[in-house]
C-alpha cells in the first residue's frame, strides 16, 4: 500500500543518481498526446477511455482528502481521511470519528492510512494517536500506541501505512519512529528503529511504505533509507544493494513506495528523482527519469505505483496525476485533471491508488475526493467533443458514423459539417480528409445516412446539396446530377443495380449508376402510390425481390413486380402493434428479420403472406422498448441501441445481454444508423458524442452482488450502523414498535442501475420492489413470532438472478403473549368463573323469593298504570278531534272569509252597471213623458220627435250595454263561486278560467297601486276540481298584493300558464319583497304567518298547499326571482283522477 504523504526534505541533489550504473532502457517513438509538445496536430479526437467516476460531498464524504483506501471481504471500501474512517457502499460514505467519551471509539480523527486483515478487521493509522482497530464482529475499536506514559509509544508519529504480514500480525510503517510489528495475537509490540551501530538494521526512521513481494518477503520504504527486506523473526533488514550486489545504495536511498508486478520485479518510487524498475532476475535497476524516452514521466515525486491486472503499470505523483505506462509496449500516457472533461482526475494530487480484487482502480486525491476508474468500462468508448479539444471535431453536433473503409478508415459526418475521413491510430480519431459536398457553395451539408454499395463505392444522399458518390478506391468525389431534393434517410442498393432514394420532396427516386438516369418510382410504376406513406426511413429487399419499406406510418411491403403494395403487421396476435417509425431492419444468421423503431421485433418467416412477429424485449427490464439502431458483429450477434440501454443477442444461442450506464453506455437518445466496424468495433452515436463498444463487452462476466445489511435499527435504536456489528438476526423486544434495514447490493461500478426487492416471509404474500432510491424496509406492529426477511438484488441489467439474503427476524412476545402467562390466565379465568358461579347461584336463591313478592305488588302497580294510561289515551283522543275540528272550523272560515270578500267585490262592481242602467231607464222615462205632452197639445215638431229618437236610441244604447256588463259580472261571479263550492272534476279552458278568477279580483286589486297580469295561451284543455284551483289562484294573487310590497311600492303579479305535454305548468311571480330563505322552508304550514298582529292566520298558503297536492294532484314549488320578488311554480296534470272523497282543502266532506 503506498504511502499518503512526503514531507522531509533532502539535501541529495538528482545529479548524484548518474553515478550509478543503471541499466538503460531502449527508446521508442509513440504519438504524442494532443496539447502535448509534439503533437500531430489538429485533426485529432481524443479518445478518453480511462474515464473516472467521482465521489465527493454529494454522497456523504465530508473530507476531500483521502489518503489511502482498501476494501473488504464484503465489498465495502474503508477510506483514511483527515475527518475520520469512512465506509462506502457504492450508494453513500459512512463516518466513523473520535469520540473523546468512549475509549471503544476511534482514537483520532486525523487518518493517514488504513488496512483490511483477512480476518475482516479494518486497521486505521493516525497522524498523532497511534492504530485503531475495528471489529465487524464485535462493532468496538481497539487503540495501540496512543498510551502516552509508555516511552515506546509511538503516538506523536504518523503511521503512514499498515500492512498484515505472513506468519500473522502486522506491521506498521511509523513516520519518525521506524517500524513496529504487532504480534498475531495483538499483544507484544516489537519496534525496529534506525541505529547507526547496527549495519544490518533499519536505515531509517522516515518509513512510509510496506509491501509483501514474492515469497511472502515483507519490504519496507524508509526515505533516507531506501528498500529494505525484513528478515522475519529477527531485527534485520537487508538493502536492496546488498541482495543485488549493488556497490552503492544511493539513488535507492530516494526510494520511498515500491510494488511488485506479475514478473516480480519491484516498481520503485522515488522522492525526487522519478522511478526505479529492479529486475531481480536480471540483477538490474533501471531509472525512468522524467520527461525522458520511452515513458516521459510528468513528474520527479512519486506517491504510489502499482500493476494492474492488464500489465499496465500506474505511476501517482503529489500534484501531476498519473502516468499510465504500458512496459510491453513501452509506451506511456498521462491521465490529470481536464476542467473541460467531467470523467478526467477530479484533482492532480494523487496519493494511494491502488485495485481491488474486482479489477476496479481506486484513485484517492489530496483534496479532490475519490475517483473510480472501471478497466472493464474501456470495452466501451466515448468520442466526446469537449472545449479545448483541438480536434475538427470538437465543434461536431450529431455526429452520425456513415461507413468504414476496406482501409479501415471512417467516414463520420454531422450536422452543418461536410463529411470527413478518419484514421483510428491508438485510440485516436485522425482527420484524414474532408469530403467537399458542395463545390463553389459556401455551407455545408447535412448528411443523414449513407449506403456502401457492392462495388465499394459510397452514396451519399444530402440535405440540399443532392447526392454525391464517393469512390475510396480512387478518392474520386463526383455528384450524381439529377437527383436533387429534400435529402433522405433511407437508401438502398436493388439486386438489379438501381439505388433507391427515398427523398423528402420527391419521394422514391430510382438511380441507375450505369446510365446516370434518375427515375421517379411514379412515373416508372403508375400502379403503385407511395406518397401516402412518405417520409420512408427504411428500404429492404428480401430474397424473393419483394421490398420492405419503413415509414412513420407503418410498414409496408412492395411486391416483387412492383404492382401492389400492402401493409405488414395489422394481423392479429399482437402484430397490430407494429405499425408505424421503422428505422433499422436486419437478417441475422438464423434468417430472423429483425425490426427496430418505434417498436423491436422480429420475425421468423418474412417470405410468409402474413408474417407473424415476436416483440423479444418487453417487460420492466427492457424499460424501453424503441431504438434508432441495428447492427450484427462479426460474430453474428445483433446489437441494438435504444434510449436507455445497449441490447446484445446472440440468435444462436438466444442469449441476451444488456449494457447501460453501468457498464459506460453513454445516455440519451442514439442516431439514426450504427456500424460494425473491421476492427471489432460497434460504432454509435447520440448527440455531440460517438462511442464504441468492443465485441468482447458480450462475454465479460456479469457481475452478481449478494446485498448486505449497511443499517438496522429497531424503534430508532440502531441495532448495526457505524459503531456496531453485523446481527445474525433482527429481535424486536417487548414493547418495540417495529425494525428498519437499509441494504445495498456492493457492486461499485453499477451500483446506480441495480434494483432491489424484499420480502418478510410470514407476513408479506409477494415480494416489494425498489430502485436505488429506496433501499430500506420497514415493518412496524407485527405480530409475535418468527419471520425471515428476505432481500434480493438485481444485475446491472434489472434481472433478479438469485443473489439473495436471509435474516431471521424474530418478534418477541409480552410478557401477557406467553404460554406459562396464557396457561395461567386460563387457570385464574377457570376458578374465577367457578367462584362466580357458586356466588351467583347462591345470590338467584335468595332473590327468587324476593322477586315472587315483588311480581304480585308489580302486577298489581301495571294494572293501576294500564288503566291510568288508557283514560290518558282517552283524553288525548278527544283533544284531537277537538284540535281537527276547530282546524276544520278555521280553515271552513278563511274559505269563507274569501268568498265573502268576493261577494263584496262583485256586488261593488255589479252595483255600477246597474246604477247606470236606472239612470238611463230614468231619463228615457222623462223623454218619453216629455214627448207624450207635446203630442197630447198636438205640439210635436219634427225636430222634436227626431230630437227623441237620437237621444232614445243614445240612452237605450247605455242601458243595454250596463245591463250586459252586469250579467256578464253576475254569470262569472256565478261560475267562479259555484266552483270554488263544487268538488266535482270539469274540463275547461285553463287560460279562460284563469282570467275569470283575475276578473273577479279586480275590485280588490283596484284598491292597491298594483297590476294584475296575465299571459298564457288560450285552448289548454284540463280535466281538473276548477274550486280548488280558484282558490289556489285567489290564495296566491291575494297573498301577493298583501305581504310582497312593503309601504304600498306599486308592483307587479304575474300570472303564467304553459303546456308541458301531459302537464300544465302555472306560476305565480311578483317583484316584490320576497321571502326570506329561514322563512321559506315554513310557509306551508298551518297557521305559520309573520303578520299575526295584523289578523292572518297563517292558513292561506296551507290550503294553498294542500289544494295543490290533494284535490288537484300536482307540485307545488317556491322560490326567489333573481330580479327581485317570489315566484310559485305549480306542475298539474292535465287529468286529475277520480275524487277522493274529501273537499279541495284536504278535510273530510
Amino acid at each position: 500500500m503506498a504511502y499518503s504523504l512526503l514531507t522531509a526534505v533532502f539535501t541529495a541533489v538528482l545529479g548524484m543518481a548518474a553515478a550509478h550504473p543503471l541499466h538503460a532502457i531502449e527508446t521508442a517513438s509513440i504519438p504524442n498526446e494532443p496539447g502535448r509538445e509534439g503533437a500531430s496536430g489538429a485533426g485529432t479526437l481524443v479518445l478518453p477511455d480511462i474515464r473516472f467516476q467521482h465521489f465527493g460531498a454529494e454522497q456523504g464524504l465530508t473530507s476531500p482528502i483521502i489518503s489511502q483506501a482498501d476494501r473488504d471481504a464484503n465489498g465495502f471500501l474503508w477510506l483514511a481521511t483527515y475527518q475520520g474512517l469512512f465506509r462506502f457502499d457504492g450508494y453513500r460514505f459512512r463516518q466513523f470519528i473520535h469520540d473523546p467519551g468512549n475509549p471503544n471509539s476511534l482514537s483520532g480523527n486525523r487518518l493517514r492510512s488504513v488496512h483490511v486483515d483477512s480476518r475482516g478487521r479494518v486497521w486505521a493509522g493516525t497522524e498523532s494517536s497511534g492504530v485503531s482497530m475495528y471489529d465487524p464482529q464485535t462493532g468496538l475499536y481497539r487503540r495501540f500506541g496512543d498510551d502516552p506514559r509508555n516511552a515506546d509509544t509511538y503516538l506523536n508519529g504518523q503511521v503512514l501505512d499498515l500492512h498484515e504480514v505472513p506468519g500473522g500480525g502486522l506491521m506498521f510503517a511509523v513516520y519518525g519512529h521506524g517500524i513496529v510489528h504487532l504480534s498475531a495475537d495483538l499483544e507484544t509490540e516489537t519496534h525496529y528503529r534506525f541505529d547507526p551501530e547496527k549495519p544490518d538494521g533499519l536505515a531509517s526512521n522516515l518509513c512510509v511504505d510496506i509491501q509483501i513481494g514474492p515469497q511472502d518477503g515483507v519490504w519496507v520504504g524508509c526515505m533516507n533509507g531506501g528498500i529494505q527486506r525484513w528478515v522475519q523473526g529477527t531485527d534485520r533488514f537487508e538493502r536492496i544493494s546488498q541482495i543485488a550486489g549493488f556497490e552503492t545504495d544511493l539513488p535507492l536511498a530516494r526510494a520511498a513506495v515500491m510494488n511488485f508486478d506479475r514478473a516480480g520485479r519491484m516498481w520503485i518510487g522515488t522522492d525526487g528523482i522519478g522511478l526505479l524498475l529492479w529486475d531481480r532476475d536480471k540483477n538490474t535497476l533501471d531509472h525512468i527519469r522524467p520527461d525522458q524516452p520511452p515513458y516521459n514521466l510528468r513528474a520527479n515525486f512519486v506517491t504510489s505505483v502499482f500493476e494492474d491486472m492488464a500489465g499496465r503499470v500506474w505511476v501517482s505523483y503529489r500534484d501531476a496525476g498519473i502516468d499510465l505506462i504500458d512496459p510491453h509496449r513501452q509506451t506511456s500516457r498521462h491521465l490529470g485533471h481536464d476542467p473541460g472533461n467531467l470523467q478526467s482526475l477530479s484533482l492532480d494530487g494523487v496519493f494511494g491508488t491502488f485495485q481491488d480484487d474486482e479489477g476496479l482502480i481506486w484513485v484517492p486525491t489530496f483534496g479532490g475526493g475519490l475517483n473510480l476508474h472501471v478497466p472493464a468500462n474501456d470495452l466501451v468508448r466515448s468520442y466526446t467533443s469537449r472545449a479545448g479539444n483541438p480536434s475538427v471535431l470538437s465543434s461536431y453536433d450529431f455526429m452520425r458514423i456513415l461507413a468504414q473503409l476496406d482501409d479501415g478508415r471512417l467516414l463520420i459526418a454531422a450536422r452543418d459539417k461536410m463529411p470527413a475521413l478518419f484514421r483510428v491510430v491508438n485510440g485516436n480519431f485522425i482527420l484524414d480528409r474532408e469530403l467537399d459536398l458542395t463545390p463553389g457553395k459556401d455551407g455545408a451539408v447535412w448528411i443523414l445516412t449513407a449506403m456502401k454499395a457492392r462495388d465499394g463505392r459510397i452514396w451519399l444522399p444530402t440535405i440540399g446539396g443532392g447526392v454525391f458518390v464517393f469512390d475510396p478506391k480512387t478518392g474520386d468525389l463526383s455528384k450524381f446530377e439529377g437527383a436533387d431534393g429534400g435529402g433522405s434517410p433511407a437508401i438502398m442498393e436493388e439486386s438489379n443495380g438501381l439505388i433507391w432514394i427515398g427523398d423528402f420532396v420527391r419521394g422514391v427516386l430510382l438511380l441507375d449508376p450505369e446510365t446516370g438516369g434518375v427515375e421517379e418510382f411514379a412515373s416508372r410504376y403508375p400502379n403503385v402510390d407511395l406518397t401516402n406513406i412518405l417520409p420512408i426511413t427504411k428500404f429492404h429487399e428480401m430474397p424473393n425481390g419483394d421490398v420492405w419499406i419503413g415509414s412513420r406510418q407503418g410498414l409496408y411491403r412492395l411486391s416483387a413486380d412492383r404492382q401492389s403494395l400492402v401493409r405488414i403487421g395489422t394481423g392479429t396476435g399482437g402484430q397490430d402493434r407494429l405499425v408505424r417509425g421503422t428505422v433499422g431492419t436486419l437478417r441475422d444468421t438464423t434468417g430472423r428479420l429483425w425490426i427496430v423503431g418505434d417498436q423491436i421485433a422480429y420475425t421468423d418467416d418474412p417470405l410468409a403472406e402474413n408474417p407473424a412477429f415476436v416483440f423479444p424485449f418487453d417487460g420492466a427490464v427492457f424499460d424501453s422498448t424503441s431504438a434508432r439502431s441495428i447492427v450484427a458483429d462479426g460474430r453474428g450477434r445483433i446489437w441494438i441501441a435504444t434510449d436507455r440501454h445497449l441490447i446484445a443477442h446472440d440468435p444462436a444461442t438466444e442469449t441476451t445481454r444488456l449494457f447501460n450506464a453501468g457498464w459506460g453506455i453513454p445516455t440519451g437518445v442514439p442516431d439514426y444508423g450504427g456500424l460494425a466496424g473491421n476492427d471489432g468495433q460497434i460504432y454509435f452515436t447520440v448527440p455531440r458524442t460517438l462511442f464504441s463498444v468492443s465485441e468482447d463487452l458480450f462475454e465479460e462476466p456479469l457481475r452478481l452482488s449478494p446485498p448486505v445489511l449497511t443499517h438496522v435499527t429497531v424503534d430508532d435504536r440502531p441495532l448495526y450502523g457505524l459503531s456496531s456489528a453485523a446481527p445474525s438476526d433482527i429481535v424486536v423486544a417487548p414493547g418495540e414498535r417495529g425494525f428498519s434495514v437499509e441494504f445495498a447490493a456492493i457492486d461499485m461500478a453499477g451500483a446506480n442501475t441495480l434494483r432491489y426487492a424484499y420480502k418478510l416471509e410470514g407476513y408479506d404474500e409477494d415480494w416489494t420492489e425498489s430502485d436505488i432510491t429506496r433501499r430500506f424496509a420497514s415493518y412496524a406492529g407485527l405480530p409475535s413470532g418468527s419471520y425471515r426477511l428476505l432481500i434480493r438484488a438485481s444485475d446491472r441489467a434489472g434481472v433478479f438472478n438469485g443473489a439473495d439474503i436471509s435474516v431471521p427476524v424474530i418478534v418477541q412476545p409480552a410478557f401477557y403473549q406467553r404460554l406459562w402467562f396464557l396457561l395461567l390466565m386460563v387457570i385464574v379465568v377457570c376458578l374465577a368463573l367457578y367462584g362466580l358461579y357458586r356466588w351467583r347461584t347462591a345470590l338467584l336463591r335468595q332473590r327468587q323469593a324476593s322477586l315472587e313478592s315483588e311480581v304480585a305488588d308489580r302486577t298489581a302497580k301495571i294494572d293501576q298504570q294500564r288503566q291510568l294510561l288508557e283514560h290518558q289515551n282517552k283524553e288525548m283522543q278527544d283533544t284531537m278531534s277537538a284540535l281537527w275540528q276547530t282546524q276544520d272550523k278555521l280553515v271552513q272560515s278563511e274559505k269563507l272569509a274569501a268568498l265573502g270578500g268576493l261577494v263584496a267585490g262583485i256586488a261593488h262592481e255589479v252595483n255600477t252597471p246597474v246604477g247606470l242602467v236606472v239612470s238611463g231607464a230614468s231619463q228615457l222615462q222623462g223623454e218619453i213623458h216629455h214627448l207624450r205632452k207635446l203630442f197630447e197639445t198636438n205640439q210635436v215638431k219634427r225636430a222634436d220627435f227626431e230630437r227623441f229618437l237620437g237621444l232614445g236610441e243614445e240612452l237605450s244604447l247605455l242601458t243595454m250595454n250596463n245591463a250586459e256588463r252586469a250579467a256578464d259580472l253576475i254569470k262569472s261571479f256565478k261560475r267562479v263561486s259555484a266552483d270554488q263550492t263544487s268538488q266535482q272534476r270539469t274540463t275547461i279552458d285553463l287560460t279562460t278560467y284563469i282570467k275569470d278568477v283575475l276578473t273577479s279580483l279586480k275590485p280588490m286589486v283596484r284598491k292597491t297601486p298594483h297590476q294584475v297580469v296575465m299571459d298564457g295561451p288560450e285552448g289548454i284543455s284540463l280535466t281538473t276540481n276548477p274550486g280548488a284551483l280558484g282558490q289556489v289562484i285567489t290564495n296566491l294573487v291575494t297573498n301577493a298584493l298583501t305581504h310582497a310590497f312593503p309601504d304600498n311600492r306599486p308592483g307587479t303579479v304575474r300570472v303564467t300558464v304553459a303546456d308541458r305535454g301531459d302537464t300544465v305548468h302555472l306560476t305565480v311571480a311578483d317583484n316584490g319583497r320576497g321571502i326570506p330563505a329561514e322563512t321559506r322552508a315554513r310557509i306551508f304550514e298551518p297557521f305559520f304567518t309573520t303578520r299575526r298582529g295584523e289578523g292572518s292566520t297563517g292558513l292561506g298558503l296551507h290550503i294553498v298547499h294542500n289544494f295543490v297536492v290533494g284535490a288537484l294532484k300536482g307540485t307545488i314549488e317556491v322560490a326567489d326571482v333573481d330580479t327581485g320578488g317570489t315566484l310559485f311554480d305549480i306542475s298539474l296534470p292535465k287529468t286529475v283522477g277520480k275524487d277522493t272523497g274529501k273537499d279541495p282543502a284536504g278535510q273530510t266532506s
